[in-house]
């Protein structure tokens, strides 16, 4: 059986970036090859302190340890748990990498090696780690990429030549962003194709099963309010929209906090803290509304068929352009004129795009794998 090898961000404290490593891999096994994740730690001294080659593993090793224990004070210890089991029972990984240098000295051998999803190409958090590019490859192997993400509409700088030189090398190339397509075509010299998150791969029914599993249940209807922290500030747009949903429907609102987000009206919410993937799953499966930021809570409100708004900065493509996609540009609230009182969405709509993004991304990945893979 072929084998094939992702490297992705896949063991952080975060649903979509966990979901979207599972989700990819389970795909490309579902096609008939064996897949692994390369467990290379992220981030790591190198993303943390720039090119640092002073640096030992072992003091790499021991900041990794530090940052773990610290990440415990930000994160209920509960949490961590249920991500731990999570990786450890649906993640196959190679042996651990905990630096660069231990990756390069000794790469994992595949026959095709795919840069995954998420924010792997993004210069503010790679600070030119070009692991995640793969050049790590000594056997000769095919790379392709399937989602990845730059997170930019442009480059500067020293990038420019640095993502070249790496593009270049890629026998195939598909982008999670639909603005990072002409940047990447430009710079590769071939077709870039704007595809869908790992996530959207699968099907709701394979969500289900894993929300099945959650750990905690909620009796009544409910509003889930997710807002990241880290994109940009929500305010005052959220606690605005926030009240009118819950005051139009009448509904109990809870708070699934990832980050720290200030305001938001906490003391009339019910906070969840502590949630694992699969509780991350049950609370989108079962809301009667959802209100975000992130880009993964607006693609699991529209794969469970969810009526949601989304929020999201003006220098942010990821939202608009699928929701663009989907005919659901009314969704998108950007500014306070853009809160009005939002009609019902009609899925029956939706669906047909939804599968039409999903078949042509399908395509491109079954065909790369098929052509490029040694």
């Amino acid at each position: 059986m072929k084998n094939v090898g992702i490297i992705t961000m896949h063991k952080i404290i975060n649903y979509g970036s966990a979901l979207q490593a599972y989700a990819l891999q389970t795909y490309i096994e579902r096609l008939g090859y064996k897949c692994t994740l390369i467990d290379y730690a992220y981030p790591n001294e190198f993303h943390l302190n720039g090119n640092n080659r002073k640096l030992s593993c072992k003091k790499i090793f021991m900041g990794l340890r530090y940052r773990l224990l610290m990440s415990l004070f930000y994160h209920k210890r509960e949490q961590v748990k249920k991500f731990e089991k999570f990786w450890k029972d649906n993640f196959h990984l190679t042996k651990p990498f905990l630096c660069r240098r231990d990756l390069f000295g000794a790469p994992p051998s595949f026959d095709l090696y795919v840069t995954g999803s998420d924010q792997v190409w993004n210069p503010r958090h790679m600070k030119g780690d070009s692991s995640f590019f793969c050049d790590f490859i000594k056997n000769g192997a095919n790379r392709i990429a399937y989602a990845a993400s730059i997170s930019s509409k442009q480059l500067h700088g020293q990038y420019l030549d640095l993502y070249e030189s790496f593009f270049n090398k890629y026998s195939a190339i598909g982008v999670r962003e639909k603005s990072a397509v002409g940047l990447v075509s430009s710079l590769s010299g071939q077709k870039t194709v704007w595809v869908c998150d790992p996530t959207m791969l699968l099907r709701v029914e394979d969500y289900s099963l894993m929300a099945s599993s959650s750990v905690i249940r909620e009796q009544e209807p409910y509003l889930l309010i997710y807002i990241l922290g880290y994109n940009f500030n929500p305010h005052p747009m959220v606690d605005i929209v926030v009240e009118k949903i819950a005051n139009r429907y009448g509904l109990k609102k809870i708070y699934l906090q990832c980050n720290n987000v200030e305001g938001l009206g906490k003391k009339s919410c019910k906070m969840i803290s502590a949630a694992g993937p699969n509780e991350f799953l049950y609370l989108f499966k079962n809301a009667s509304f959802v209100i975000t930021s992130s880009f993964h809570g607006t693609v699991y409100s529209l794969l469970f068929e969810k009526q949601f708004i989304s929020l999201s900065s003006m220098d942010d493509d990821r939202i608009p352009s699928l929701l663009e996609f989907m005919r659901l540009e009314d969704r998108l609230v950007v500014n306070k004129s853009d809160i009005v009182d939002f009609e019902k969405i009609d899925f029956t709509k939706v669906r047909p795009l939804l599968e039409a993004f999903r078949n042509s991304s399908e395509k491109f990945l079954k065909e790369s794998i098929t052509k490029y893979i040694l």
